[in-house]
């Protein structure tokens, strides 16, 4: 990442349009796992 070091204002900000989609990502993949995770939960629970 070249933010720190950036002396052209289009690259930082371009890096931290990249940075903050990544977060989004991420997030996203994390409620993911957290719903399927959930999902099979429930299910042990009906089966036991």
């Amino acid at each position: 990442m070249r933010i720190a070091n950036s002396s052209d204002g289009g690259a930082m900000a371009e890096e931290l349009a990249k940075m903050v989609t990544s977060q989004a990502s991420f997030a996203a993949n994390a409620q993911t796992l957290k719903a399927q995770t959930d999902g099979i939960g429930q299910l042990l629970d009906i089966l036991a």
